[in-house]
């Protein structure tokens, strides 16, 4: 999983980041709010630890955080140290409050409480790799056929074979390979665009399609744990 700090305070940094090395996080570290939030305006985190009273404009970066599209599920632990209360901290978007001095015991009490949360959020946003084609269908009826390249249970992203300009709300047509004909069906909005790519985010997803779909990142869970032990015993024979 991906997390972010945003502090100055050395104590603080190492407590965090010796907790969550225990539980394999990766943890990132911003020490300014702004270049903290224009991070989270294109990046999605399984989680976020924000010292909210010790970085100048921490409190705000918190609210801007939790409003951001990509991070409006996110897990935020919210760092008091007197200036912000723990209700306040709670209204601007934090899921747990610390006060200072944190102690390490009592963060990975709350951590453990999140990790299901966490866990969660990082399958829904975590992008699996897939070369596979896929049509889209427009509002004026148009069909597009694409090349998918990710896919996770938020969205995907694709390849644009033309040059085209996608936009508005799309109807989405994947087969799914399988022994057995297998089609996910689903409405998606265009998030974003470059000239070669474009990302969508889905919209609705047909009930027929949610079980099938499920079965699929699980597949693709698997094999992407698989690659990961394969590769880290590899390293250890090293």
């Amino acid at each position: 999983m991906q997390c972010l700090i945003v502090t100055q305070d050395p104590t603080l940094l190492a407590v965090v980041r010796g907790v969550f090395a225990d539980l394999s996080i990766d943890l990132e570290l911003r020490r300014e709010a702004a270049s903290a939030v224009d991070l989270c305006k294109t990046r999605h985190l399984d989680g976020l630890v924000i010292d909210c009273d010790d970085i100048p404009g921490g409190g705000e970066a918190l609210s801007k955080i939790r409003n951001s599209p990509s991070n409006k599920s996110a897990t935020i632990f919210a760092v008091v140290n007197g200036t912000t209360s723990v209700e306040s901290a709670g209204t601007l978007g934090a899921n747990y409050v610390l006060r200072k001095p944190v102690e390490k015991e009592r963060l990975r009490s709350f951590l453990d409480l999140a990790l299901a949360r966490m866990e969660r959020e990082h399958r829904r946003y975590f992008r699996y790799p897939v070369d596979l084609p896929v049509e889209l269908q427009t509002a004026t009826g148009e069909t597009i056929s694409v090349d998918l390249v990710n896919i996770s249970e938020g969205g995907m992203a694709v390849r644009l074979n033309r040059k085209i300009e996608l936009q508005g709300v799309l109807t989405i047509q994947l087969k799914l390979p399988s022994t057995e004909e297998r089609t996910f069906n689903a409405k998606a909005v265009v998030a974003w665009t470059n000239p070669s790519l474009a990302g969508l985010r889905f919209l609705y997803v047909a009930a027929e399609s949610e079980l099938i779909f499920r079965s699929w990142m699980d597949t693709l869970e698997g094999q992407f744990q698989f690659r990961q032990s394969l590769k880290s015993g590899a390293q250890g024979a090293r």
